[in-house]
């Protein structure tokens, strides 16, 4: 029983440590560059990567070792190539005042809600359909937002995994307290394990659901600059 709880914890850290080598191996990237990551690992294909790259109101700002991640991930050596051609592009976006794009028509986080067209929706339980129908409308937002709901799902399953371990420990240990010191030693080592899995558990779905709320952040941004350098090309 104990090599099965050490299994466990084992497995957990692994977890932890995985998902802290993928955030170190793209937080160098711009965000321009790790949009394209995104895009590629949700197999998006070559051609809209391309024209994604093309389309960019951002430079890309490639350095060597970004070059070799993005490598490293798969991305299309044309893809890589075009996004260090744009590497010195330094358009912005318009300002909402000057090309007339009214504060309404772009996405505001203040205080746990997204602000929109005047409405005030929350977020921490899923995004709103309606937000979802119009960032529908954004491909490259639209992936960011899919990623969103598939990370958050995983956070609660996690947090609340690692919530009900740690309360079934407790409790079993409440429970065992008057079985003698001959089961002592099994008792106490089912506690902590379950408790000490339940605690990594609880923190793994802290770090996934901080990463979802940055998939979050990413789309809604993306839309506001898709929108921004649509409206000023006009």
């Amino acid at each position: 029983m104990r090599r099965k709880t050490l299994l466990v914890v084992a497995l957990l850290i692994l977890g932890i440590f995985a998902l802290a080598q993928d955030s170190a191996s793209t937080g160098t990237l711009s965000p321009a560059a790790q949009e394209l990551l995104k895009m590629a690992r949700a197999g998006v294909g070559e051609s809209v990567l391309l024209t994604y790259v093309r389309t960019s109101p951002t430079p890309f700002a490639l350095s060597a070792d970004d070059v070799l991640t993005l490598k490293a991930a798969g991305l299309p050596q044309s893809v890589i190539a075009e996004a260090l051609s744009r590497n010195t592009n330094s358009e912005s976006p318009a300002s909402p005042a000057r090309e007339g794009i009214s504060q309404d028509q772009l996405f505001r986080i203040r205080f746990g809600y997204i602000f929109y067209q005047g409405e005030a929706y929350p977020y921490r339980n899923g995004l709103n359909p309606a937000l979802q129908a119009v960032l529908r409308t954004d491909p490259v937002a639209q992936v960011d937002i899919h990623s969103f709901a598939k990370l958050q799902s995983a956070s609660n399953v996690f947090s609340w995994g690692g919530l009900g371990l740690m309360l079934g420990g407790a409790v079993y240990g409440v429970a065992t307290t008057d079985q003698g010191w001959s089961n002592a030693d099994l008792n106490g080592g089912i506690v902590f394990g379950a408790i000490g899995a339940g605690l990594i558990s609880a923190i793994i779905g802290g770090i996934v659901n901080h990463a979802a709320f940055i998939n979050l952040y990413d789309g809604l941004d993306q839309y506001n600059r898709d929108l921004l350098a649509e409206n000023s090309r006009r």
